[in-house]
């Protein structure tokens, strides 16, 4: 009986021996490899990291393909990562680090494009011109003025202009204190486009010629164009009355009043910065 287990253990071991990989000792066993169970392996801390698939594709439209064992690639992780950090959750500054904290959410202003400020005042010239169609106090030749434009934005715009005026002949200064127009919005883009009239309840004029003095008093309408590009605007306004109610003139020492009126057509022009 024992002749015959020997025998089986000697077979036994010849076979093990004439396999591939089969080991007895570590020095049967080559390069690095250890003799374990009767084979020859790696250590197992020296067996490599399982490694992610390689890219597909080539250039910007490269697709990582899918990361062995469910992990993310380590440059997608940053990517996750760092979207993580820009966009949480916040209360305050001070819980975003180099970043600010904007409608409770973390952002990095440099990054974001600049938030376009609403102009506060608009200034610039105009020019007016007004042909005498009727009445008593007509001017027989074309008005002009030209002068300084203050307004405001927004639909509800306040006017002001002041400047040199030319009447009849006369020399003088304009004065238009107190004009309202109401923006009525025709197109938004590059360009914005307006349809405004502007009501201009006083108009004060005074001309000197030597001893001559002469004081008017005008109201009137106007329905321009308002086109604004940028910083800057322009105006058009063809259709415009005017009605020259109240003109007082005599020589110096003396006095004078005309009641009659005078209806005249106006034409406006303007352009200026949106400050």
């Amino acid at each position: 009986m024992r002749i015959v287990l020997v025998i089986a253990l000697l077979s036994f071991a010849a076979r093990a021996a004439a396999e591939p990989g089969a080991c007895q000792e570590d020095a049967a066993c080559p390069g690095k490899e250890i003799c374990e169970r009767g084979r020859c392996r790696l250590p197992r801390a020296a067996e490599p990291p399982p490694r992610s698939a390689p890219a597909t594709g080539r250039g910007k439209g490269a697709i990582l393909a899918r990361p062995a064992e469910g992990e993310l690639a380590p440059e997608v992780r940053e990517l996750v990562r760092q979207a993580n950090e820009r966009f949480r959750a916040c209360n305050a500054d001070a819980e975003c680090g180099t970043d600010l904290c904007v409608d409770r959410q973390c952002s990095n202003p440099a990054a974001a494009p600049p938030a376009r400020r609403d102009p506060t005042v608009n200034l610039g010239l105009y020019y007016l011109s007004a042909v005498g169609i009727a009445g008593g106090l007509r001017n027989p030749v074309p008005s002009s003025s030209i002068g300084l434009e203050i307004s405001t934005p927004g639909v509800a715009r306040y006017h002001f202009a002041a400047g040199y005026t030319n009447l009849n002949g006369f020399h003088g200064v304009l004065l238009a204190p107190l004009d309202w127009g109401f923006a009525i919005p025709l197109s938004k883009g590059k360009l914005d486009v307006y349809l405004e009239p502007v009501l201009e309840p006083w108009k004060l004029e005074l001309f000197a010629a030597g001893k001559f003095l002469a004081f008017t008093v005008s109201s009137a309408i106007d329905l321009p164009a308002v086109v604004e590009v940028g910083p800057a605007y322009f105006t058009l306004s063809p259709i415009g009355v005017e009605v020259r109610y109240l003109t007082l003139a005599g020589r110096s020492g003396e006095g004078g009043i005309a009641p009659d009126n005078g209806l005249n057509w106006r034409l406006r022009l303007g352009a200026g910065l949106r400050l």
